[in-house]
């Protein structure tokens, strides 16, 4: 019984602090964002767990190498002159190269070039981290050699 008013209580609060964000950002009102919000819940939760699973591990692998990146990387953010020439760059490798490993999840692998199938890492699904380790290299170097950015007088 516990469990189950946590997990009502938990998709109330999510709905509520969704639909009033959403409520911001479209010309929707809170209560149809609610009403919306709700049945895209119900539909969801009625399609099963295998298949939310299903779906849900390819997207999950697609976004969890920038996010690894972008924790790594907020620790060392004193050590480069401008965070974006870092950042940018190694986030966008770790995302196109995490897209590949969820392919590979969704069962698509058959449709990629094979060298892109077989990376060094790839089996432990990491195929992200030697690309991204290396635009971290060159990224630094090039942020060294650009130095700080002048400031602009007004």
């Amino acid at each position: 019984v516990l469990i189950s008013l946590a997990c009502l209580v938990t998709a109330v609060g999510l709905t509520c602090a969704c639909a009033e964000y959403f409520s911001r950002v479209l010309p929707l009102s809170y209560k149809t964002l609610v009403v919306i919000l709700a049945a895209f819940s119900l539909l969801v939760s009625n399609l099963g767990l295998t298949k939310l699973i299903a779906f849900s591990i390819p997207v999950l692998t697609a976004i969890y190498p920038p996010c690894i990146a972008l924790v790594a990387l907020s620790f060392c953010k004193d050590f480069w002159h401008e965070q974006g020439r870092i950042v940018g760059p190694v986030m966008l490798v770790s995302f196109l190269f995490g897209l590949i490993d969820a392919l590979k999840g969704a069962g698509l692998a058959d449709w990629m070039p094979a060298q892109l199938a077989h990376l060094p890492l790839s089996e432990q699904g990491l195929a992200w981290l030697v690309p991204s380790v290396m635009t971290l290299a060159v990224a630094v170097v090039c942020d060294r050699l650009l130095g700080k950015r002048s400031e602009a007088l007004a």
